[in-house]
C-alpha cells in the first residue's frame, strides 16, 4: 500500500510538473481489484479510507517536496473501480444503487485530493476514461467529479476528441491502439496528427495528449501491450520518432 513513495524522486524531478495516479496495484477495465487490506470494509468505510488514503498520498508528497500538478483518481476507469463494492456496468452490477456506490467512491478519492490541498496549489483531479469513443460516457464522468478527463481512445482519436470538446471544458486525449500503419513512421504521423487536432479544439478545450505506456517495449516471456510494437522505443530501447513529435509536431 506504499507504492506511491515511488513518485517522490519523479515528482522532484519534474518540479512537479507531472501526473500520477493514485493507485498501488494494476488497474485496468478488466482488473480493478480491492487492495487486501480493504477487501472486508462496507461502503462506508471504503468511502472514508479512500478518501483518507489519498489526502495521506498527497500530504506525504507534499512533505517531500514533490506534490502533483495533476492527480488521477482510478485508472482506466470504465468498469469501475475497487471491485466488488465499486463495479458498474456488468450483470448484477448495473442499477442505480451499484452507480451509486461507484460514484461515492470516486468522489472520496477527489475530495481526499481537496482535503490535502489549497486554491493555491493548483493541483487538477483527472479522470482517466477507458472509453474514449463513447462521448455519452465521457460526458458522465466529466459531470461527476473531473476538473480534466483524459479519454483514452483506440482508434483514430480525432473525431472523439473533437466530439467531446464542443460539449465540455479541457479534455485530455490518450491515444491508444493506432489506425495508422504499425511502423515508426505510422506512430510518428499518429502523433503529429493527433496534436494538430487536439490544438484545434475550439476555446483551448484541448489540454494535451499523454502518451498510455510508451515503454512498451517487446520483452522475452513477456506479455507486452501490443506485442511491444506501440511503445515509443525500439528493442534496443532508442527513441523512436513520435516521441520527439510529441515535442515538436
Amino acid at each position: 500500500m506504499e507504492g506511491y513513495l515511488s513518485a517522490i524522486p519523479l515528482g522532484k524531478g519534474a518540479g512537479g510538473d507531472t501526473a500520477s495516479r493514485i493507485r498501488t496495484f494494476g488497474a485496468d477495465p478488466g482488473h480493478q481489484v480491492t487492495p487486501g487490506a480493504w477487501s472486508a470494509l462496507d461502503i462506508g468505510a471504503l468511502e472514508v479510507t479512500v478518501g483518507a488514503y489519498t489526502s495521506r498520498v498527497l500530504d506525504t508528497l507534499r512533505a517531500h517536496g514533490a506534490l502533483l500538478r495533476i492527480v488521477a483518481v482510478g485508472n482506466e476507469l470504465g468498469a469501475s473501480l475497487l471491485w466488488l463494492l465499486g463495479r458498474i456496468g456488468s450483470p448484477g452490477h448495473d442499477d442505480a444503487t451499484a452507480y451509486a456506490r461507484f460514484g461515492r467512491l470516486l468522489r472520496a478519492g477527489t475530495r481526499g485530493v481537496r482535503n490535502a490541498t489549497t486554491a493555491d496549489d493548483s493541483v487538477r483531479v483527472r479522470i482517466h476514461y477507458s472509453g474514449g469513443a463513447n462521448t455519452a460516457g465521457t460526458q458522465w464522468f466529466y459531470n461527476l467529479v473531473a476538473d480534466r478527463i483524459a479519454v483514452q481512445s483506440r482508434r483514430d482519436g480525432r473525431r472523439d476528441v473533437l466530439s467531446m470538446a464542443r460539449r465540455m471544458g479541457p479534455v485530455r486525449a490518450i491515444p491508444g491502439t493506432m489506425s495508422w500503419p504499425a511502423t515508426a513512421e505510422g506512430q510518428r504521423l499518429f502523433v503529429r496528427d493527433l496534436l494538430v487536432t487536439v490544438a484545434s479544439v475550439p476555446n483551448q478545450r484541448g489540454a494535451g495528449v499523454h502518451r498510455w505506456y510508451p515503454e512498451a517495449v517487446e520483452v522475452a516471456r513477456l506479455d507486452v501491450w501490443g506485442g511491444g510494437t506501440l511503445a515509443m522505443f525500439d528493442a534496443a530501447g532508442s527513441v523512436l520518432p513520435a516521441a520527439g513529435a510529441l515535442k515538436n509536431p
